[in-house]
């Protein structure tokens, strides 16, 4: 039975255990209640931002504070966290993970046109042409001598315009090329799929996080440093980069190394 609670109820090291029993319960009971607190603060700055990135006519200024504010309540919450993990505090862990996430599948994609590429270059992987030999912008001036490609170019034009460097064909290698195409079968020209493919990468992740601190004898709870990231959350979600398929590969790499399975490393 002690061994099976451990299991649900890991302890970070309690900084209280020279104060007396009811010091040390008020001291647990206010560190929970500033974490819980800071987590609905993210919650709140993150839901601001979404407002203000769909609102264009919203002061810039409340975006920066906003952004700003954010950062300062992640490293309140580094600093001040629960001293015993219990199953209230996992679901809430979890709880405001997800609403951070949540609210980005609201609104477009930042300005920088990356995710541009990668729903064409998915919808040409997925369609079983080579991504590597045309260029957008020879697509665009035509004809490629390809019906597949011809067809995807009028279904896709929208996406197509809005590739940056259009002359450049794709730098992304081929493990990026199949999420791209991922996401092309999840949902055609749409970002909602590309994001859904991010949040399958982003829960992995999170899963070899959790696992990497249980190997390492740390407590599982620390995962909400990945977990409530302000700027990961920001920048996989709204600005759709795929820097987390890297990031998630390095993490599993580093649990494997630890649990000792080389070929899975």
């Amino acid at each position: 039975m002690h061994q099976e609670r451990d299991t649900v109820t890991q302890n970070v090291p309690d900084q209280s255990a020279g104060l007396p029993l009811g010091h040390r319960v008020r001291c647990n009971l206010t560190r929970r209640w500033a974490w819980l607190t800071g987590g609905v603060l993210l919650v709140a700055g993150m839901w601001l931002c979404v407002w203000g990135k769909a609102n264009h006519n919203a002061s810039v200024r409340l975006l920066a504070l906003a952004t700003v504010g954010m950062g300062v309540v992640y490293l309140a919450v580094l600093i001040v966290r629960p001293i015993r993990a219990s199953r209230a505090i996992w679901a809430a862990m979890i709880v405001v993970a997800i609403l951070m996430r949540l609210a980005w599948f609201f609104v477009p994609a930042s300005s920088g046109e990356d995710h541009c590429r990668y729903l064409w270059d998915g919808a040409v992987t997925a369609n079983g042409i080579n991504p590597y030999v045309h260029s957008p912008q020879q697509v665009l001036d035509g004809p490629v001598n390809n019906p597949t490609i011809e067809r995807l170019a009028r279904s896709g034009r929208v996406t197509l315009k809005g590739i940056n460097h259009p002359e450049l064909r794709t730098i992304y290698p081929p493990a990026a090329q199949g999420a791209f195409a991922l996401a092309y079968w999840i949902t055609p020209f749409d970002l909602t799929g590309w994001r859904i493919v991010l949040l399958g990468f982003d829960v992995l992740a999170a899963l070899a996080v959790a696992g990497l601190l249980r190997v390492c004898g740390l407590p599982s709870l620390l995962a909400f440093v990945y977990l409530w990231n302000p700027l990961l959350v920001m920048e996989t979600y709204h600005g759709a980069h795929l820097d987390l398929l890297a990031g998630t590969m390095v993490v599993l790499f580093a649990w494997s190394l630890v649990k000792d399975r080389p070929i899975a490393a």
